[in-house]
């Protein structure tokens, strides 16, 4: 027979096995971008596989992002257009800011700048805008809707320095901190 002691052990031992034991799903919330604890996009800081990038500054990064914007809003009536395939339509947006603490070098002469767009109904996009460096200058590579009305799409994932998408999170990498948001 076991004492209140060592039921509330073994309680307390099930307990902490529990999140171990299942998988973990993110429902993230319908805010901005979602709060404290798990987050979805690289951080600011370069990530270690990415070292042999040229030391392009944010500031640099971030300009670079608003002048691409810029040029094909004014080539779209100051919209700038990004097909979304989840929703199967062309999005008009207009920027709201380019997150100066969420630029990253992703490798390769990739960067990578996360972008908070609205459309002409109200909803907040979230953007995911590629540049490469190219001899001509930051070229733009890709652009990907992570998230609307603060609902992720993907998740940033980053494993010995390289940066992965994926569309789900596992209770290992919320974990180990691998996953990364813009916020």
């Amino acid at each position: 027979m076991l004492t209140t002691a060592s039921r509330w052990t073994t309680l307390s031992g099930l307990v902490l096995l529990i999140p171990f034991l299942g998988g973990c799903s993110h429902g993230g919330d319908a805010a901005d971008h979602p709060g404290p604890g798990g987050t979805d996009h690289p951080s600011a800081a370069p990530s270690p596989g990415a070292s042999s990038d040229s030391g392009l500054s944010r500031q640099a990064l971030a300009q670079a992002v608003r002048s691409y914007v810029d040029a094909r809003a004014a080539k779209n009536h100051g919209y700038f257009e990004v097909y979304d395939p989840v929703a199967r339509k062309q999005l008009h947006l207009s920027l709201v800011r380019v997150m100066n603490n969420h630029l990253s070098a992703l490798g390769n002469g990739v960067y990578f700048a996360c972008a908070d767009f609205r459309s002409r109904t109200g909803r907040l996009y979230d953007i995911d805008v590629f540049m490469k460096q190219t001899p001509s200058g930051l070229q733009a590579q890709d652009v990907a809707v992570h998230k609307v009305n603060g609902q992720p799409r993907y998740y940033w994932i980053e494993n010995h320095g390289r940066w992965t998408k994926r569309s789900t999170v596992s209770w290992w990498d919320r974990l180990l901190g691998r996953e990364r948001e813009c916020s």
